[in-house]
């Protein structure tokens, strides 16, 4: 039954080569070893010891399972801490015993009980009322909490002072022996929480933005967290991620950590609470379902339906025809009505070519050198929204244009990339940065692969994209000079990505096959010269760090 749920879902290609990848172990399935050495964390910074609520509805919890849950909280190095337990009714006396007894030895613990289930969002509600921390934290009733949890949590109140904080997780089998699937997640990705709950656990909240959104919402049961994180995202911006697991997700014959089909009730909710959230920032859109089970689809209105955009194509063309043929075939893979062309060409200085040769609304210009002519038509031009494409690029959709644009809907995304692919891999689908690595992180996968949990399959946020095709706003463009001519090749662009980062906006990644590489290279980053790497890493030395913040390159299997 399980695996044609799983074909009915998936359907029959798609599930072929989840299952093919999953054989392949690119799932991160590997056992996890934890040692209790060192765990007694302690750090000389903290001067702020804030009381931390850990909620907890309960309801007919296997004994093993809730005394394990109690003893992880419990055993915290940091015991500043409140454990809220709500028991929403359970028919077992056996739950209400095991509590009784815990509150009655640890005073740290506040114990309620009611009569009958109110369901997951009231009980929780009902849980964090009785709450008095300064931050609330969310646990499951059957999940576990690493030794050091509350201790990581306090470290980056003290160095930051944060709304919002979530950690990365794995899974705990049902005996509590192994430890599996870590997923090690983006920072904060407004992009990629659209797409699904990447957040999930560890969630601990300031308690005064949490009242702020008024609790947990009805109505969306199974995907109450979801909701709850989206509608979060929506009063506050300060979100920190601890790229550390600190929660322990139960696998057990009923629960989505063992097998996500276990609960399909909360796709339909998952759904609901993103249609919520657009509503509440007033924001038309199409939510369908995505390509794996609890992801999603969404479909913008495009805001910018009638505006002029400009279109950068660069390549190296020997003589007239060839660039006539070009244009032709670029021409008509163009349904978009309103834009300007421009044909940058680093080829031969052709003689029967005036420096600016003009045929309708395309102009061809002869150069040595890209990013210099491309810096000074993005700088005269006056259309918000500038394309680049790289003549090596064959564009497989006449609505690319459409597309990317539709997806520029806040003003603080403003770099859009597709994916490139070649006839069965994926050449490009997100570039991870570090302080000496540049690396396209999806590149030679097989194109119908959903890579790390889902990961190739969904729009996201990450540090740079592709320069072979890309749009940007000219706005952000202008606000931070433009590109950095001191390059000679197109990493100018990738330093451009960076630029986004560091001015707090965000690169988009759109899982929308758009462009198809003619020919390719399977080398990473061999068009980059050593010299404009050297520049590169160099100039951004204090901001690029060990692990890209993205796409844990240095953790991640991929």
């Amino acid at each position: 039954m399980k695996l044609l749920g799983s074909i009915k879902e998936y359907g029959w290609i798609d599930f072929s080569y989840r299952l093919i990848e999953k054989m392949q172990g690119a799932f991160n399935r590997d056992e996890i070893t934890y040692s209790n050495e060192n765990v007694e964390l302690k750090y000389v910074d903290i001067v702020h010891k804030p009381l931390i609520s850990i909620v907890v509805p309960v309801y007919n919890t296997p004994k093993v399972f809730l005394i394990e849950m109690i003893e992880s909280v419990l055993n915290q190095t940091y015991d500043n801490l409140q454990l809220c337990i709500l028991n929403g009714g359970s028919t077992s006396d056996e739950v209400h015993t095991i509590i009784s007894k815990y509150a009655l030895k640890d005073s740290r613990i506040t114990y309620s009980k009611q009569e009958c289930n109110e369901g997951i969002a009231k009980n929780t509600n009902k849980a964090i009322r009785l709450a008095k921390g300064d931050y609330v934290a969310l646990l499951d009733h059957d999940d576990l909490l690493t030794s050091d949890a509350l201790m990581e949590c306090v470290k980056v109140i003290n160095e930051s002072n944060p709304d919002v904080i979530y950690s990365d997780e794995d899974k705990v089998t049902s005996d509590g022996k192994k430890f599996l699937q870590p997923h090690h997640k983006p920072n904060w990705s407004p992009d990629t929480l659209r797409s699904y709950n990447y957040i999930c656990h560890f969630l601990v909240m300031r308690r005064t933005v949490l009242e702020k959104v008024n609790l947990f919402r009805e109505g969306v049961d199974g995907s109450q967290d979801y909701d709850l994180i989206l509608r979060l995202s929506n009063v506050t911006q300060s979100i920190e991620h601890i790229p550390k697991i600190l929660y322990h997700w139960r696998i057990s014959a009923s629960s989505t950590a063992g097998n996500s089909l276990n609960k399909k009730y909360t796709f339909d909710a998952g759904r609901k609470a993103l249609e919520n959230y657009f509503e509440d920032l007033d924001t038309n859109v199409s939510v369908s379902k995505g390509a794996f089970p609890g992801s999603y689809s969404i479909e913008y209105n495009n805001l910018w339906i009638n505006s002029n955009v400009t279109i950068i194509a660069i390549g190296e063309w020997e003589d007239e025809e060839t660039i006539i043929k070009y244009y032709k075939e670029l021409k008509e893979s163009i349904q978009w009505t309103n834009y300007s062309l421009f044909i940058i060409n680093k080829g031969r200085l052709l003689s029967d070519f005036k420096k600016t040769h003009e045929i309708k609304n395309l102009k061809i210009i002869n150069t040595k050198n890209y990013i210099r002519q491309i810096d000074l038509l993005a700088k005269e031009v006056k259309d918000e929204f500038i394309f680049i494409v790289d003549s090596n690029v064959k564009i497989l959709n006449k609505n690319w244009i459409n597309i990317m644009l539709s997806h520029a809907n806040n003003d603080e995304t403003v770099i859009i990339g597709p994916k490139l692919i070649t006839k069965r891999k994926i050449y490009s689908f997100g570039i991870a940065l570090t302080k000496n690595k540049i690396l396209d992180f999806h590149k030679n996968k097989h194109r119908r692969f959903f890579g790390y949990f889902g990961r190739a399959r969904i729009s996201q946020n990450v540090s740079a994209v592709s320069p072979k095709l890309i749009m940007f706003r000219k706005s952000f463009f202008d606000s931070v000079d433009g590109f950095d001519l001191k390059y000679e090749s197109l990493i100018s662009i990738i330093d451009f990505c960076v630029k986004a980062s560091k001015a707090n906006k965000y690169i988009k990644l759109i899982p929308f096959e758009l462009g198809e590489m003619k020919y390719y290279d399977k080398i990473q980053n061999r068009e980059f010269p050593e010299i404009d790497l050297k520049v590169f890493f160099e100039k951004h030395s204090s901001f690029l760090v060990e692990d890209d913040p993205f796409f844990s390159i240095k953790k991640i299997k991929f």
